[in-house]
C-alpha cells in the first residue's frame, strides 16, 4: 500500500514537472517571437527613414554644391557608406556649380519593405521625383552648363548594416527614367549675352527663370 502511494507521488510530481516544463517552453517561445518581431519592425523601419533622409540629402547636395551653409554634407556619412560616397563623388559633385536654386519640390516614395532581424542587406525599389525648380544663373563662378540639374526617376536602392548594427545606404541605381512634364517642368536659365556680343543700342536685359511652356 505505501509503495502505491510513493509510485502515485511520483507520477504527480512528474506530471508537475512536465506542466510547469511546457509553460516555460510557451513563455521561451513568445518571448523569441516576439525579439523577433521587434527586430524586423525596427530593421524596416530603420530602412524606410535611412532612404528618406538619403534622398533628401542627396537632393540638396546635388542642387546646392559645395555651400557652407548647407548642412546636409555633414550628414552623409550617417545614412550612406564610405564605399558609396567614395564611388559616386556625391561629396564633391559640383556639376550644378553654374546654378543657384531658389526652389524645388522633391517627392521620394518608399515603400514599407518588411526587413527581417537576422537580414544584413535588402534592396528596395524607390521613386523620387525633383520638379518645380527655380534657379538662376550663379556669376560668381565660370560659366559650364547642364543638361538638367537633377533626373527624376526609379531606383533600385541597395542597404547594408554596418559593424555597428546601422543601417545605410550602399548604392542607387537608376532603374527607370521619369521625365518631368507639364506645369511642374522648368527650364534651364540661360546666361546673359556678353556686352560685346551685343548689337549697336541694343542692351543687355537680366535672364530670368521662364515660365513652363504648354
Amino acid at each position: 500500500m505505501q509503495r502505491v502511494k510513493q509510485t502515485t507521488k511520483g507520477m504527480s510530481f512528474t506530471r508537475f514537472a512536465l506542466y510547469i516544463g511546457g509553460k516555460l517552453l510557451v513563455i521561451a517561445i513568445a518571448i523569441v517571437l516576439i525579439l523577433f518581431a521587434f527586430n524586423t519592425a525596427r530593421n524596416s523601419a530603420e530602412v524606410y527613414m535611412v532612404a528618406r533622409d538619403g534622398f533628401a540629402f542627396r537632393n540638396s547636395i546635388i542642387l546646392f554644391p559645395g555651400e557652407e551653409e548647407n548642412e546636409n554634407y555633414e550628414k552623409l556619412d550617417g545614412v550612406f557608406t564610405e564605399e558609396y560616397l567614395q564611388r559616386s563623388g556625391l561629396k564633391t559633385d559640383m556639376k550644378n556649380a553654374s546654378y543657384t536654386v531658389r526652389a524645388y519640390d522633391e517627392k521620394t516614395t518608399v515603400p514599407i519593405k518588411v526587413i527581417f532581424s537576422w537580414q544584413n542587406k535588402a534592396t528596395v525599389r524607390i521613386t523620387n521625383v525633383v520638379q518645380d525648380i527655380i534657379s538662376e544663373i550663379n556669376t560668381n563662378v565660370e560659366y559650364s552648363p547642364v543638361t538638367e540639374l537633377i533626373e527624376s526617376g526609379t531606383y533600385l536602392v541597395h542597404f547594408i548594416k554596418d559593424s555597428e548594427g546601422n543601417w545605410k545606404i550602399d548604392d542607387i541605381v537608376l532603374d527607370e527614367r521619369i521625365e518631368i512634364e507639364g506645369e511642374h517642368q522648368r527650364p534651364l536659365p540661360s546666361p546673359n549675352p556678353k556686352e560685346e556680343d551685343l548689337s549697336p543700342g541694343e542692351e543687355s536685359v537680366p535672364t530670368e527663370d521662364t515660365e513652363p511652356t504648354e
